[in-house]
């Protein structure tokens, strides 16, 4: 819970989709940074700018469980934490300017959330068309005045500037705990991290990586098409099956959802694995880049590149084959020609395919960048 003007207590529904939206797009900002092993990011609220990334990170985490969990307990409120909640409010400003200065009757999802936040109080509110930024601007001050007691966090400056002792008297004639400023989140570890973006995940309703930061994925290699995020229980309803292999990306990036994917995609996948059969034919001919190549333990095939063959059902090559990635190896040259060009006619089809379920899918957004469809908590 937080502390906020009419009691210790969490955000309303209407309250959090607009906390919601600016934290979702102050999250990636952050995570922008984090990337670029960087600290550009700037909001204007000095106390919450000066962090490292990753602090930024941690204590968006720990504020919004606190306005969000009724479990948390409330924590000390320090110019950091409440300069985090000013930093997610800002961004929401900044948002609101946007749709209001885009000029676009049709997208006033922001406007909306406002108004339905207010929506109980005496107030004449504008339309949800209107372009006045004055209006606007003035009902996001209903929010922060509702979360945050003053603007304390704000005069760091003018106090961390000065000597120790004077500092000290400054602080008490405005009744500021003398630890208010120097009370800042540490450093997260690479386990703290992916818990914060854990949180996150769930608060904001995006898809949540698992304990190693890995957004679970599925890869479906007779369409070649990636689909996330997937859950242990439609992982565990698709393990072992033929043309299916699962693996973990880093960033939450898909071809296509999972809902979609099974409506659209999993019922034309074959019962049975694909198996090249090396057929001796002499009009057999290696695609132009590749040839053969007799190793210790047979045929190979190699391209241009000096690459191996080594993934029959995904069209692997490897620079270095080893135990762990082995190239795929025949009895004979012949064998290992036959066998490519079997191979190569799947990845052409398999080409087909791909462009014409993408086309099937039409307005259907693929590239997921965010995720799955969004929920909410």
């Amino acid at each position: 819970m937080w502390r906020m003007h009419d009691g210790d207590r969490v955000l309303t529904e209407s309250e959090w989709v607009v906390f919601r939206a600016g934290l979702d797009l102050l999250r990636d900002f952050v995570e922008s940074d984090i990337s670029a092993e960087e600290d550009a990011l700037q909001t204007g609220v000095p106390a919450f700018d000066r962090l490292t990334a990753e602090q930024k990170l941690s204590l968006l985490a720990d504020v919004a469980s606190a306005v969000r969990d009724q479990t948390i307990p409330i924590p000390v409120h320090t110019a950091a934490n409440e300069g985090a909640i000013m930093a997610v409010l800002e961004t929401f400003r900044e948002m609101l300017q946007g749709e209001v200065d885009s000029g676009d009757d049709q997208q006033t999802d922001l406007r909306a959330s406002l108004l339905a936040l207010v929506a109980d109080e005496d107030i004449r509110p504008p339309q949800p068309t209107s372009k006045k930024w004055d209006a606007w601007s003035n009902l996001c001050e209903c929010i922060t005045e509702r979360m945050l007691w003053d603007y304390d966090f704000d005069l760091g400056d003018a106090f961390l500037d000065l000597p120790p002792e004077e500092a000290r008297v400054q602080l008490s004639l405005y009744g500021i705990d003398p630890d208010y400023f120097l009370t800042v989140p540490d450093d997260p570890n690479e386990e703290r991290l992916i818990a914060a973006r854990q949180t996150l995940a769930k608060l904001i309703g995006l898809a949540v990586p698992d304990d190693d930061g890995l957004y679970p994925a599925l890869v479906d290699l007779f369409h070649d098409v990636t689909v996330g995020p997937v859950s242990p229980e439609a992982a565990l309803e698709w393990e072992g099956k033929p043309w299916v292999e699962f693996v973990g990306s880093t960033e939450p990036g898909w071809d296509c959802d999972y809902p979609t994917w099974v409506s659209r995609f999993s019922g034309a996948l074959p019962h049975t694995e694909f198996q090249v059969v090396a057929t001796l034919d002499a009009h057999h001919a290696l695609p132009e880049g590749f040839s053969t190549e007799f190793g210790g333990d047979g045929w190979t095939v190699r391209d241009d590149k000096g690459a191996y063959w080594c993934g029959l059902i995904e069209n692997g090559w490897t620079d270095t084959p080893d135990e762990g990635t082995p190239a795929i190896t025949f009895g004979t040259k012949e064998e290992a020609i036959a066998a490519f060009c079997g191979a190569d006619r799947m990845y052409s089809e398999r080409t087909a395919k791909t462009h014409r379920s993408v086309g099937a899918l039409g307005a259907v957004r693929l590239t997921l960048l965010r995720g799955a469809e969004r929920t909410g908590p």
